[in-house]
C-alpha cells in the first residue's frame, strides 16, 4: 500500500507553529501550514503544540517520563482561559438524610422511605438505627394514611415515635420533638369512629 504524497495529505487543515506561538500571536494570525509529510510523523503535532509552552521547548515533552501531564494542562489553562476560571462540582452533593427530608416534606412519603433505607442498610446495628427506622416508618404511616388506610397508619406511626424518642428533642440537626408531637396527636385523633381530617407534618432540619 501506497502513502499518500506530500501535497496531498491535509492540503486544508491548519495547525498551530511553535515559532508563531512563541510570539504571542493568536489565531487566526498563528495559523499556518506545516509540511504535510511533517504532520504525518508521529507525535509532531503534538510536539508543535507543546513546545510553545514556557520550560518545555528544549526538550522532546512526550518522551520524558517526568513531564507532568497536569502541570502542562495547568499552563495552558492560564495561557488559553484566563486564570479567573475554577472548576467547580457539576452537582451539589447532599445526605442522604437531607434529601429524604425533602422529599417527604414535599409528600412524597416513599420515595423518602426508599432513601432513608438506603441510608441506613449499610449499618443495620448502629448507634442511629432507630433514628432511620423511627423517619422511616412515620413515612410510612403517612403514606397509609393519604390511602385511608386506618390500621397501616395507626401502626407505623405509632412504632415510628416510639424509635424517635431516645433521640429527643433534635438529632443530626432534625427537629424530632415537633414531628413526634404531631404524630403522636394523629394517634389520638385516629381512634374517633370517623377519618379525621390530618395536614401531615413537615421536618424541620437545620
Amino acid at each position: 500500500m501506497f502513502g499518500p504524497l506530500a501535497g496531498q495529505v491535509h492540503g486544508t487543515q491548519r495547525v498551530l507553529e511553535s515559532r508563531m506561538l512563541r510570539r504571542g500571536e493568536h489565531p487566526p494570525g498563528a495559523l499556518q501550514l506545516v509540511n504535510p509529510a511533517q504532520a504525518l510523523q508521529p507525535g509532531a503535532v503534538d510536539q508543535i503544540l507543546l513546545r510553545c509552552v514556557p520550560g518545555h521547548s528544549a526538550r522532546p515533552a512526550l518522551r520524558d517520563a517526568k513531564v507532568s501531564v497536569d502541570g502542562i494542562a495547568g499552563q495552558i489553562h492560564a495561557r488559553v482561559l484566563g486564570t479567573d476560571l475554577v472548576h467547580k462540582p457539576i452537582i451539589a452533593m447532599k445526605s442522604l438524610l437531607t434529601e429524604g427530608v425533602q422529599l417527604f416534606n414535599s409528600g412524597r412519603y416513599w420515595d423518602a422511605h426508599e432513601v432513608w433505607e438506603r441510608e441506613w442498610t449499610p449499618d443495620r446495628k448502629g448507634s442511629d438505627s432507630g433514628f432511620f427506622k423511627g423517619l422511616i416508618q412515620v413515612a410510612a404511616g403517612c403514606l397509609h394514611y393519604t390511602r385511608h388506610n386506618r390500621r397501616g397508619a395507626v401502626n407505623k406511626w405509632r412504632s415510628g415515635a416510639d424509635y424517635l424518642r431516645p433521640y429527643l428533642p433534635d438529632h443530626r440537626g432534625v427537629r424530632l420533638a415537633p414531628l413526634v408531637d404531631a404524630v403522636d396527636g394523629y394517634l389520638a385523633a385516629m381512634n374517633g369512629q370517623t377519618w379525621p381530617e390530618l395536614t401531615m407534618p413537615r421536618i424541620d432540619q437545620e
